[in-house]
């Protein structure tokens, strides 16, 4: 089987899309979502004995026009707080800058509501003067003030969080104690946020478990979860136990990640490598723990629809796909819920509901788990032929009619528009219009097998299917066969509109290429990383003899050991590629190896010695195998 792809590590492929920044289908309006925490302790000028401390996560939202003007802003708060029970909440402020220190108000939650526990959620509107509020170069504070004996203010400054969904199916565990129950399975669902410091150190986490489950045994509760990264690293999020039995439901439990190493571990792993981490929902009968529910945890493609709604909002399906491409697993997250809606109605093409749930209008965002992943997959063919509800009245589309695919232009997939050819088991760019209704990648993808059909979308080269690493509107990115046979052969893509004319493409044996992050007067920016895996840069240039590695693609079919198209390169086995000639500065370097990228398709890694002569300053790199030479990109060369 070998591993799963985890897409997201073709960090170079993420970085290749916004290289040209090709223009995307203009929208009449959309909505984004930028989340930042902070955490709360109080002011030292202001001793007190009790104790004060909040958790705060911030969501801004911004509306944009079709020309990407934003034309509205809010920001959504969520305070989970341990205050004395006669502390009341007086205010609560965002300070431009440290408050102390003449930060000035920008923007003032309003009127408080009675405190009821030790959670408050806040929504306010951005003045039209404040729209950029946290695009300030000045650190924002959050305050919140309290009025009792002492009357102390607790603040913290707000950080940029990192934002991920993450899916498993669970089935019984092997673990499960002896005499306990082998029934039931779950979708599990792991909402993480998470801030660091300049250092890359955690600074605060806070994950939910949002499980639906089915099956169990007669008399069995679920009363908690558990997350584990290995090496004894783990999070016991054993907090709750159900009223009453039941066979079917749903577990939910939001914790604030404590800040022990090993639970910081599995945040880390759970951000980096989230197939590393273990999911454990734990069920307990006749009062003892009676079993598991397990399964390791997945990143999720996430598919977005702006609805034409009249108060803007975001339907976005996170999903885990087997290597078809269908989906198996998924749940929706509307962005924001309008306060005015109690229900939303999703239904796919054939009429099926694919799903029909309560909103939650007070929280900064709605998790709908789907029950039914076959009506996912209807509807990411023809979402145009799909409804949104929000409240009684007319259903809207989730997409505008589809037209029929147009393809005009195919290069290799690093982008650089001189490289016209490609080479059997290389990576290649479709550009064109219609190519997809919805966008889509592989960030979901369990298993080692890149499917030939995304979201409805699938392209033939010379007549045979192609994998699809990434579906767009104006472009797709695919594998040519590896046994392609050289010469010229027409590219074709079906969506379910109709299928495209031919755009020819020339294939030759070889036709190396090499990634690049950015364009510059001096020529392409490569993705160059020294052995130590620090990015080569004006600042941290190549010196001689440091090892460099960089990625490229085009390198021809022949492998060792041979491997089949659309096969993920095994994670424990080097694949050997062909021995290409690498030049910087026109001086050779020599190759220490050339493999194609472990997880990945298509893409080769090659690392070389820095040549001694090969000079300073900006530098260009060619590779060259053979009679074919990829266009130079440069590097950084130290100064002497």
């Amino acid at each position: 089987m070998g591993q799963p792809l985890e897409y997201k590590r073709v960090f170079f492929l993420c970085q290749v899309t916004l290289v040209l920044g090709t223009a995307r289908c203009a929208l009449p309006q959309s909505v984004t979502s930028a989340p930042f925490r902070a955490v709360l302790s109080g002011l030292p000028e202001v001793p007190v004995t009790a104790v004060y401390n909040a958790r705060a996560t911030v969501w801004l939202r911004l509306v944009r026009d079709a020309n990407s003007r934003v034309t509205a802003a809010s920001v959504d708060l969520d305070l989970r707080y341990d205050f004395p029970l006669d502390a009341r909440i007086t205010s609560v402020k965002l300070f431009d800058g440290i408050p102390a220190d003449n930060g000035s108000v920008r923007l003032d939650f309003g009127p408080i509501p009675s405190r009821d526990g030790n959670a408050l959620h806040l929504k306010a509107d951005v003045p039209a003067g404040q729209w950029g509020i946290l695009a300030s170069p000045r650190p924002m504070y959050l305050a919140v003030e309290t009025a009792d004996i002492s009357g102390p203010t607790v603040r913290g400054r707000l950080e940029a969080a990192d934002w991920a969904i993450l899916l498993s199916p669970l089935n019984p565990s092997d673990s499960t104690p002896a005499g306990g129950s082998q029934a039931g399975r779950a979708l599990g669902a792991v909402h993480l946020l998470a801030t660091r410091d300049l250092a890359g150190r955690l600074t605060s986490s806070e994950i939910t478990v949002d499980a639906d489950y089915e099956g169990l045994a007669a008399s069995t509760q679920v009363v908690g979860a558990r997350l584990t990264a290995g090496g004894g690293n783990e999070i016991a999020v054993a907090l709750a136990v159900r009223p009453a039995p039941a066979a079917n439901g749903n577990f939910r439990l939001r914790l604030e990640v404590p800040p022990a190493l090993s639970a910081t571990n599995t945040v880390t792993a759970m951000l980096r490598n989230p197939a590393g981490v273990t999911l454990e929902l734990l069920t307990l009968a006749h009062g003892r723990l009676s079993g598991r529910l397990s399964g390791r945890l997945h990143g999720t493609d996430r598919i977005t629809f702006l609805p034409r709604a009249s108060t803007p909002t975001r339907l976005a399906f996170h999903t885990l796909r087997d290597q078809t491409g269908d989906v198996t697993a998924a749940i929706a997250v509307l962005d924001p819920a309008p306060l005015t809606a109690s229900t939303a109605i999703v239904t796919d093409p054939k009429g099926r509901r694919v799903l029909n749930h309560p909103l939650e209008p007070t929280a900064p965002f709605t998790f709908l788990n789907l029950a039914d992943a076959g009506s996912v997959n209807a509807l990411l063919q023809s979402p145009d032929k799909a409804t949104l509800e929000l409240q009684a009245g007319e259903p809207m589309a989730l997409a505008a009619p589809a037209l029929p695919p147009v393809a005009q232009t195919v290069i290799s997939a690093v982008w650089d528009p001189k490289m016209t050819t490609i080479a059997p088991g290389g990576l290649f760019t479709v550009f064109g219009r219609n190519l997809t209704k919805v966008s889509g990648d592989l960030s979901g993808l369990v298993g080692n097998r890149i499917p030939t059909a995304l979201n409805g979308t699938s392209l033939t080269i010379a007549g045979r299917a192609a994998p699809l690493l990434d579906v767009q509107p104006d472009h797709v990115i695919a594998q040519a066969p590896v046994d392609l046979s050289p010469g010229i052969h027409p590219v074709r893509v079906r969506t379910a509109a109709g299928e495209s004319a031919s755009v020819m493409t020339t294939v030759l044996a070889a036709a190396p290429a090499v990634f690049f992050h950015q364009t510059t007067r001096e020529g392409n920016l490569a993705v160059v990383h020294k052995g130590n895996g620090s990015v080569v840069s004006p600042e941290n240039p190549a010196r001689p003899n440091d090892v460099l590695i960089f990625f490229s693609t085009g390198f021809g079919g022949r492998t060792m050991p041979a491997m089949g198209t659309g096969l993920a390169a095994p994670l424990e086995v080097p694949v050997r590629t062909v021995a290409p000639m690498v030049t910087i500065g026109g001086r050779p370097a020599t190759v220490v190896y050339s493999v194609l990228a472990p997880g990945l398709i298509g893409l080769v890694q090659t690392a070389v010695r820095m040549p001694a002569a090969a000079g300073s300053g900006n530098l260009p790199l060619v590779v060259r195998i053979g009679e074919a030479s990829s266009s130079p990109v440069v590097l950084f060369g130290a100064l002497r």
